[in-house]
């Protein structure tokens, strides 16, 4: 009985490594065709420790290392109105495509951003990332400016 009940489970349960909340990622219909690795839906965990994932291309590439800053800008909260989200980066390594890495953002602060405004998780948010590659005054990035002029 217990291996019939072992072959129902696997055959017919979906289970995520983790608890939290399932989100659609699309509106599904009745005698709707689904790909074999079409995704259907995400599990958001309950947990605190957000993560972003970045791919950014190679060209520029041997500047950006672990532990820098990451400054998020995310296209659903507009950052002159809401803020940036600040971010380190944890973890880089090659993307499926190759003129990109992957970087793996913790994100220390939550979703909460510059301007101490919430954001509230979706699933596959999208937005701009800026690795901080050198913590600069603005009398230093003028500099740099200047003598880029007259190289």
């Amino acid at each position: 009985m217990d291996q019939t009940l072992q072959a129902w489970k696997y055959r017919h349960l979906l289970t995520a490594p983790s608890d939290g909340k399932l989100v659609w990622l699309k509106t599904l219909a009745e005698r709707q065709h689904i790909s074999a690795n079409e995704a259907l839906f995400s599990v958001l965990p309950e947990q605190r420790n957000y993560q972003a994932i970045v791919e950014i291309p190679v060209r520029g590439l041997g500047k950006a290392s672990v532990g820098q800053k990451v400054v998020l800008k995310m296209d659903d909260y507009p950052f002159q109105e809401f803020g940036t989200l600040e971010g380190l980066v944890v973890a880089m390594t090659p993307s499926e495509n190759i003129r990109h890495y992957r970087l793996t953002v913790a994100l220390p602060k939550g979703l909460t951003s510059s301007y101490h405004q919430p954001f509230y998780c979706k699933s596959e948010m999208a937005g701009t990332a800026e690795v901080v590659t050198q913590d600069l005054r603005l009398l230093e990035r003028l500099f740099y400016g200047i003598r880029k002029l007259f190289m």
